[in-house]
């Protein structure tokens, strides 16, 4: 039996494939014929690909507009893009380069926009929206222990330099144990799940 879901379905897939070959803005339509009789349709797909686009200029927007307010480097950013400016189009990169910046935990969200290009250009700008998170946490706690005061304390910064790098101490005042840590920490080195820590400390 005809079901218009299965049609829709199949307009979906034509217009995925023809995205991941670069055709950003094809237009896939469906003309049906339906005959109620023996509930059968005949369906005639018209397809629009457009031209081939390739990746364009890359805009990164921060809160304050383009480039602007932004404490990460761009640089940074510009490492995490899954595509480059000159290839060939693929909606599969953008997702993927969303992905990447999100797992970076600098971000609070993260928006791909493709900018609206004049007709019979084949170059395709791309613009990303980033809203960055507080990149200073300080935190204090008193307590006490054995009836003797005592204070502890955190301070960090989790974007130093606009690189990503956490620097930060512990540290604390009182019985038993008083004393601080410093510690310096490179997320994610080489595309590994890995953080590399550096730290040092003084006890009393």
């Amino acid at each position: 039996h005809f079901r218009y879901a299965d049609v829709l379905a199949d307009e979906r897939d034509v217009l995925t494939f023809l995205n991941s070959r670069g055709y950003a803005h094809a237009r896939v339509e469906n003309q049906i014929e339906y005959d109620p009789a023996t509930h059968t349709a005949e369906v005639l797909y018209r397809i629009d690909p457009g031209l081939r686009m390739y990746f364009g200029a890359i805009e990164i927007v921060g809160r304050a507009g383009v480039d602007a307010g932004m404490k990460t480097d761009r640089s940074l950013v510009l490492d995490h893009l899954a595509f480059r400016e000159g290839q060939r189009f693929n909606p599969v990169q953008l997702r993927r380069t969303r992905n990447r910046l999100a797992q970076t935990n600098l971000f609070r969200s993260v928006t791909v926009h493709m900018p609206k290009v004049a007709q019979g250009d084949s170059v395709q700008p791309v613009q990303l929206q980033l809203q960055e998170r507080k990149f200073i946490h300080l935190e204090a706690d008193a307590f006490i222990n054995n009836e003797e005061p005592g204070l502890s304390g955190n301070a960090r910064h989790e974007n130093w330099l606009g690189r990503g790098t956490r620097i930060g101490v512990d540290a604390s005042l009182g019985r038993p144990i008083q004393g601080a840590t410093f510690y310096l920490t490179e997320p994610t080195i080489l595309d590994l799940p890995l953080d590399f820590t550096v730290a040092a400390g003084v006890s009393d």
